[in-house]
Protein backbone atom coordinates (compact mmCIF):
# COMPACT_ATOMS: atom_id res chain seq x y z
CA UNK A 1 0.00 0.00 0.00
CA UNK A 2 1.12 3.35 -1.12
CA UNK A 3 0.48 6.42 1.53
CA UNK A 4 0.46 9.95 -0.19
CA UNK A 5 1.81 12.82 1.04
CA UNK A 6 1.47 16.42 -0.15
CA UNK A 7 4.72 18.43 -0.73
CA UNK A 8 3.76 21.97 -0.93
CA UNK A 9 7.00 23.88 -1.71
CA UNK A 10 7.44 27.81 -2.85
CA UNK A 11 10.95 28.25 -5.34
CA UNK A 12 12.17 31.10 -3.32
CA UNK A 13 12.43 29.51 0.31
CA UNK A 14 15.55 27.69 0.84
CA UNK A 15 13.91 25.42 3.43
CA UNK A 16 11.51 23.75 0.44
CA UNK A 17 15.06 23.65 -1.40
CA UNK A 18 16.44 21.76 1.62
CA UNK A 19 13.47 19.45 1.87
CA UNK A 20 13.01 19.00 -1.78
CA UNK A 21 16.13 17.05 -2.39
CA UNK A 22 15.84 15.60 1.02
CA UNK A 23 12.57 13.45 -0.48
CA UNK A 24 14.00 12.88 -3.87
CA UNK A 25 16.63 10.79 -1.49
CA UNK A 26 14.32 8.63 0.55
CA UNK A 27 14.67 5.17 -0.27
CA UNK A 28 11.69 3.76 -0.08
CA UNK A 29 9.93 5.03 -3.48
CA UNK A 30 7.50 2.14 -2.71
CA UNK A 31 6.30 3.10 0.49
CA UNK A 32 5.38 6.93 -0.28
CA UNK A 33 3.77 9.02 -3.39
CA UNK A 34 4.78 12.50 -2.98
CA UNK A 35 2.39 14.96 -4.67
CA UNK A 36 4.52 17.79 -5.28
CA UNK A 37 2.28 21.55 -4.65
CA UNK A 38 3.06 24.70 -5.33
CA UNK A 39 2.35 27.34 -3.88
CA UNK A 40 3.17 31.27 -2.97
CA UNK A 41 4.11 32.05 0.47
CA UNK A 42 3.87 35.42 -0.31
CA UNK A 43 0.07 35.66 -0.79
CA UNK A 44 -0.26 34.10 2.83
CA UNK A 45 2.14 36.52 4.23
CA UNK A 46 0.27 39.50 2.98
CA UNK A 47 -2.70 38.32 4.69
CA UNK A 48 -1.06 37.51 8.09
CA UNK A 49 1.01 41.08 7.90
CA UNK A 50 -1.40 42.99 6.36
CA UNK A 51 0.19 44.14 3.82
CA UNK A 52 3.32 45.41 5.86
CA UNK A 53 6.74 44.28 4.30
CA UNK A 54 7.80 41.15 5.82
CA UNK A 55 11.29 42.49 5.45
CA UNK A 56 10.30 44.95 7.81
CA UNK A 57 8.99 42.70 10.40
CA UNK A 58 12.24 40.19 10.24
CA UNK A 59 14.97 41.95 12.52
CA UNK A 60 18.65 41.84 11.30
CA UNK A 61 19.66 39.01 13.86
CA UNK A 62 17.02 36.96 12.68
CA UNK A 63 17.50 37.08 9.58
CA UNK A 64 21.67 36.18 9.97
CA UNK A 65 20.07 33.42 11.89
CA UNK A 66 18.63 32.04 9.14
CA UNK A 67 21.13 32.26 6.53
CA UNK A 68 23.36 30.63 8.88
CA UNK A 69 21.28 28.16 9.65
CA UNK A 70 20.47 27.10 6.09
CA UNK A 71 24.10 27.47 5.66
CA UNK A 72 24.98 24.68 7.97
CA UNK A 73 21.92 22.40 7.36
CA UNK A 74 23.08 22.20 3.50
CA UNK A 75 26.48 21.40 5.16
CA UNK A 76 25.25 18.79 7.31
CA UNK A 77 23.49 17.31 4.60
CA UNK A 78 25.86 17.84 1.76
CA UNK A 79 24.16 19.42 -0.54
CA UNK A 80 25.99 22.72 -1.98
CA UNK A 81 24.58 25.98 -1.49
CA UNK A 82 25.61 29.44 -3.35
CA UNK A 83 23.47 31.63 -1.59
CA UNK A 84 20.81 34.01 -4.08
CA UNK A 85 22.74 37.59 -5.28
CA UNK A 86 18.82 38.67 -5.11
CA UNK A 87 16.87 37.34 -2.10
CA UNK A 88 14.00 36.23 -2.02
CA UNK A 89 13.71 35.60 -5.89
CA UNK A 90 9.95 35.92 -7.20
CA UNK A 91 8.81 32.37 -8.03
CA UNK A 92 5.32 33.41 -9.73
CA UNK A 93 6.46 32.58 -13.61
CA UNK A 94 8.07 29.39 -12.10
CA UNK A 95 4.80 28.11 -9.94
CA UNK A 96 2.87 28.71 -12.91
CA UNK A 97 4.36 26.37 -14.51
CA UNK A 98 5.00 23.89 -12.05
CA UNK A 99 1.36 23.74 -11.42
CA UNK A 100 0.71 23.09 -15.10
CA UNK A 101 3.39 20.45 -15.04
CA UNK A 102 1.37 18.65 -12.73
CA UNK A 103 0.70 15.29 -13.15
CA UNK A 104 3.71 15.12 -15.88
CA UNK A 105 6.97 13.49 -15.64
CA UNK A 106 8.54 16.28 -15.78
CA UNK A 107 7.41 17.95 -12.72
CA UNK A 108 10.40 16.80 -10.17
CA UNK A 109 12.79 17.43 -13.10
CA UNK A 110 11.48 20.93 -13.60
CA UNK A 111 11.42 21.82 -9.79
CA UNK A 112 15.02 20.09 -9.25
CA UNK A 113 16.08 22.14 -11.65
CA UNK A 114 14.88 25.75 -10.89
CA UNK A 115 15.74 24.93 -6.79
CA UNK A 116 19.17 24.41 -8.36
CA UNK A 117 19.31 27.81 -10.90
CA UNK A 118 18.12 29.67 -7.37
CA UNK A 119 20.08 28.45 -4.57
CA UNK A 120 23.48 26.35 -6.29
CA UNK A 121 23.75 28.65 -9.67
CA UNK A 122 22.37 32.13 -7.98
CA UNK A 123 20.18 32.41 -11.39
CA UNK A 124 17.72 34.88 -11.48
CA UNK A 125 14.35 32.56 -11.22
CA UNK A 126 11.96 35.37 -11.65
CA UNK A 127 13.11 35.62 -15.56
CA UNK A 128 10.99 34.16 -18.70
CA UNK A 129 15.05 33.66 -20.21
CA UNK A 130 15.67 31.03 -17.10
CA UNK A 131 12.81 29.70 -16.88
CA UNK A 132 12.74 28.87 -20.10
CA UNK A 133 16.61 27.57 -20.27
CA UNK A 134 15.65 25.23 -17.45
CA UNK A 135 12.26 23.72 -19.16
CA UNK A 136 15.15 23.55 -22.49
CA UNK A 137 17.60 21.63 -20.29
CA UNK A 138 15.24 19.20 -18.94
CA UNK A 139 13.95 18.42 -22.46
CA UNK A 140 10.68 20.49 -22.70
CA UNK A 141 9.48 22.89 -25.81
CA UNK A 142 10.03 26.26 -23.36
CA UNK A 143 7.80 28.73 -25.54
CA UNK A 144 4.59 27.12 -25.53
CA UNK A 145 4.64 25.78 -22.22
CA UNK A 146 5.23 29.10 -21.08
CA UNK A 147 2.32 30.42 -23.00
CA UNK A 148 0.26 27.81 -21.94
CA UNK A 149 1.17 28.43 -18.09
CA UNK A 150 0.32 32.02 -18.70
CA UNK A 151 -2.99 31.95 -19.80
CA UNK A 152 -5.30 34.20 -18.06
CA UNK A 153 -7.25 31.11 -17.32
CA UNK A 154 -4.49 29.36 -16.29
CA UNK A 155 -3.45 32.12 -13.81
CA UNK A 156 -6.93 32.06 -12.64
CA UNK A 157 -7.05 28.23 -11.48
CA UNK A 158 -3.16 28.74 -10.53
CA UNK A 159 -4.16 31.73 -7.78
CA UNK A 160 -7.38 29.28 -6.98
CA UNK A 161 -4.96 26.75 -5.88
CA UNK A 162 -3.07 28.73 -3.88
CA UNK A 163 -6.66 30.15 -1.92
CA UNK A 164 -7.85 26.86 -1.74
CA UNK A 165 -4.50 25.78 -0.23
CA UNK A 166 -4.73 28.81 2.30
CA UNK A 167 -8.00 27.90 3.47
CA UNK A 168 -6.96 24.52 4.17
CA UNK A 169 -4.79 25.81 6.66
CA UNK A 170 -1.55 25.74 4.54
CA UNK A 171 0.39 29.02 5.99
CA UNK A 172 4.27 28.58 5.09
CA UNK A 173 6.61 25.67 3.13
CA UNK A 174 7.87 23.30 3.25
CA UNK A 175 4.50 22.05 4.34
CA UNK A 176 4.17 18.25 4.36
CA UNK A 177 0.17 17.22 4.17
CA UNK A 178 -0.83 13.43 5.41
CA UNK A 179 -4.71 13.74 4.72
CA UNK A 180 -5.88 16.62 6.95
CA UNK A 181 -2.55 16.33 9.62
CA UNK A 182 -0.39 19.51 8.15
CA UNK A 183 3.84 19.47 8.87
CA UNK A 184 5.60 22.68 8.40
CA UNK A 185 9.22 23.00 8.35
CA UNK A 186 12.20 21.04 6.93
CA UNK A 187 12.56 20.04 9.71
CA UNK A 188 8.93 17.97 10.10
CA UNK A 189 9.49 15.59 7.15
CA UNK A 190 10.32 13.23 9.31
CA UNK A 191 6.96 13.30 11.67
CA UNK A 192 5.01 13.44 8.47
CA UNK A 193 6.54 10.02 6.90
CA UNK A 194 5.78 8.70 10.34
CA UNK A 195 2.99 9.70 10.09
CA UNK A 196 2.13 7.98 6.62
CA UNK A 197 3.75 4.89 6.97
CA UNK A 198 4.34 4.18 10.53
CA UNK A 199 8.16 4.30 10.14
CA UNK A 200 10.51 6.39 8.96
CA UNK A 201 12.02 5.18 5.61
CA UNK A 202 16.27 5.06 5.31
CA UNK A 203 17.16 8.16 3.84
CA UNK A 204 19.38 11.55 4.84
CA UNK A 205 18.09 13.60 8.02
Amino acid sequence: MVSKVQFWFDFASPYAFIAAKRIQNITAPSLIHFDWQPFLVGVALRAKTRGVSTRQLVTVAEARYRKHDIHRTCEALGLPLRWPSSYPRGSMLAARVAFCARGSDWLVPFVDAVFDANFIEDRDISSEACVGGVLKDIGVEPTRTIAAATTDVQKQLFRAHVDNALASGIFGVPTFAVGDELYWGNDRLDQALQKAVGSEPNGPR
